[in-house]
Parts: C-alpha cells; structure tokens; sequence
C-alpha cells in the first residue's frame, strides 16, 4: 500500500481569479446551452423566466463551489510524523506545519450517473481544504494522499472508503 514514509506532491500556483474563472466559464456554458435549446423550442414566451431560473440555481451550485475552493491546497509534503502543507487562502499564499495525528481526512463520493468523481476533505487547525480534481490534482494523487493519512494515523478503512478507493483504481 505505502512504500515510502515521505510523501511530497506539488503543485502550480492557481489563483483564486483563475478558480473562479473556471467556473464562470463552466456557469456560462451551462447557462448558454439551456439557453439555446430554450430559444430553438416552440415556447420562447418565458425565456427571461426560464433563464432566470436556470441562472439561479446554477448560479447557488457555482456559488458554494467558489466558496470551497477559497483554499487550495498547493503542496503537501509529509515524512510521516510532521506535515506542512502550503496552500492558497484566496490568493496569498500560507504554510501550515503540524504533526499526522492533528489532521483529518474524509473522502467524498461527488459522482453522478454520468461519471466517476470524488473529493477529500483535510481538517487541520480548524482549516477545512476540499481537493478536487477541478484543478491539477489527479485521482492517483488525490487517493495516495488519503491512504497515506490513514495509514500513518494507524485509521482502518470503512468499507464505502474501500469501495470508492477501488473504483478510482
């Protein structure tokens, strides 16, 4: 499972700018393409009531990501007994150094009937941070993170934490 007691993985710097414009983008998409099929449907009578609807409440699902991603976890290096993690809060760039047995880690079934997707969620000092694949980081590298903590936390597995680990497999 874990060969190496110390974990390193690095990332690029991606601004908060950068994450919030990934998901306007992603939001303006979703907005045009409803839109479009709106407009080309025999009922263009309530359009603006239409768009308005589709526009709140992707705009409250676009919202509450934005709000996740305030910290982005850039870094995380760990020689199983101390850890410091450098992250993004917004845009200034933070260090956070403490031991293995003050972090949490959960995982997070995130997928939909379309495709596979999951998170992992760090608590440490009262700092949550949500890794995604939304930027950089890889399914590989998000699951060897997970196993990592919990190995070095002496944590057992549950089983819904061995299923998803599997799929990313």
């Amino acid at each position: 499972m874990i060969e190496n007691t110390n974990i390193k993985i690095e990332h690029n710097n991606v601004t908060f700018q950068e994450r919030v414009k990934y998901y306007l983008l992603i939001f303006l998409g979703v907005v045009s393409t409803f839109g479009l099929f709106q407009v080309f449907s025999k009922k263009v009578e309530n359009f603006l009531a239409y768009i308005t609807a589709i526009s709140v409440s992707f705009g409250l699902l676009l919202g509450y990501k934005i709000y996740k991603t305030k910290r982005y976890v850039r870094d995380f290096y760990s020689d199983s007994k101390k850890i410091e993690i450098c992250y993004l809060n917004y845009s200034d760039e933070k260090t956070l150094i403490s031991s293995i047995e003050e972090i949490e880690v959960f995982i997070k079934n995130t997928s939909a009937r379309s495709s596979f997707n999951f998170e992992i969620q760090i608590i440490i000092n009262d700092l949550k941070f949500s890794i995604n694949k939304d930027f950089e980081w890889s399914f590989s590298e998000m699951k060897y993170l997970f196993e990592y903590i919990k190995f070095y936390k002496n944590e057992k597995l549950t089983e819904n934490e061995k299923i998803l680990i599997s799929r990313i497999k």
